[in-house]
């Protein structure tokens, strides 16, 4: 049986002329906004530049991502210039340029502790191996309640 669209269902025929509606949409606002990325790093100092990035139009609204507030603070400075060779260049709709922040990721410099664990943990552990038949998963149920163990202190 041939998958030719004449003999596709008409409902199939919707979807694929939805589905290909949406993806040819959605290349020409990738094209709009790597056209707009370039505009961007054309016209801001190459600092500024490699510490933002356009995100996306919204409108009449370019929204534009830095790494820092640092950054942020520096681009509201070439707010207006920005506008006007955006505008210059094409793109007439842009009235407002959004500055935003990247959230903060904290990133784990150095080796973290090792996590303790308690007398009960280590017992629930154990008990679990007990009835485990799997023999891999026992040793390494009965290995790890045996690890980073919580020191037992006796008061005499």
């Amino acid at each position: 049986m041939s998958n030719s669209p004449s003999k596709l269902p008409s409902s199939f025929k919707t979807l694929s002329t939805l589905v290909q509606s949406q993806l040819n949409h959605n290349k020409r606002d990738l094209a709009k906004l790597r056209h707009l990325q370039e505009i961007w790093q054309e016209s801001l100092p190459k600092t500024l530049g490699s510490h933002s990035n356009v995100a996306y139009l919204n409108g009449s609204e370019i929204v534009v991502y830095t790494d820092s507030p640092v950054w942020a603070n520096k681009i509201t400075h070439y707010q207006q210039r920005l506008l006007k060779i955006f505008q210059t260049k094409g793109c007439s709709t842009i009235q407002h340029l959004v500055i935003r922040v990247t959230p903060f990721t904290p990133t784990v410099l150095g080796k973290s502790k090792p996590h303790i664990l308690s007398e009960h943990a280590s017992n629930c552990l154990n008990a679990a191996a007990t009835d485990i038949t799997d023999p891999e998963l026992k040793q390494a149920l009965l290995k790890l309640s045996r690890q980073n163990r919580k020191p037992v202190t006796t008061t005499d």
